[in-house]
C-alpha cells in the first residue's frame, strides 16, 4: 500500500479522523508552521522545540523528537536505514521496515505519525511538552 497513492486507505479500519489526516500528510495539507504562515498566520512558523522551520516533513522525519521515535523503531525492528521523509515509505517500503504485511505496515507507521502529530500539537498549542520521549512510542504501539 503507497502513502500517496492509497485509494485502499480508506477501507481500512481506522478512525475517520485518522484517515482524513494521512490523506493530508500525503498530500502537504497539513497545518505546519510554514504552511500556517503561507496563509497569513501571524504566529512562529518554527518548530517549538527545536526552532527550526517546521514543513510537514520536518515535523516528521527532522525533529529531534521524530528522528528519537523512528530510531528507536529502527533499532527495534533491525533497520539500515531510518526514514528521512515520506518517498522514503513508498512501495511496499512500510511492510518491509515493519517485517509484516502491507496493511499492518501502514497501520503501525498511521500510529506512529499520528503518536507525533498529536504531540507535536499539545507542545506547539497547548505548551505541554512530554516527560520522557518514550511515551510517544507507547501511543503510537497502543493505536
Amino acid at each position: 500500500m503507497c502513502i500517496k497513492n492509497s485509494e485502499n486507505m480508506w477501507k481500512l479500519k481506522l478512525p475517520l479522523k485518522i484517515k482524513v489526516f494521512l490523506w493530508q500528510l500525503s498530500h502537504n495539507k497539513l497545518h505546519s508552521g510554514v504552511a500556517l504562515k503561507h496563509r497569513g498566520w501571524k504566529g512562529d512558523p518554527s518548530c517549538c522545540l527545536c526552532r527550526q522551520k517546521e514543513t510537514t516533513t520536518y515535523i516528521f522525519f527532522s525533529c529531534s523528537l521524530a528522528r528519537f521515535v523512528w530510531s528507536c523503531l529502527g533499532d527495534a525492528f533491525g533497520w539500515d536505514h531510518i526514514p528521512t521523509s515520506l518517498d522514503d515509505l513508498q512501495g511496499c517500503r512500510l511492510s518491509k521496515l515493519f517485517g509484516t504485511y502491507t496493511r499492518l505496515g501502514f497501520l503501525f507507521f498511521a500510529g506512529f505519525t499520528w503518536a507525533i502529530w498529536k504531540t507535536r500539537n499539545k507542545m506547539a498549542i497547548e505548551r505541554t511538552f512530554p516527560s520522557n520521549p518514550i511515551d510517544i512510542i507507547y501511543t503510537g504501539l497502543s493505536f
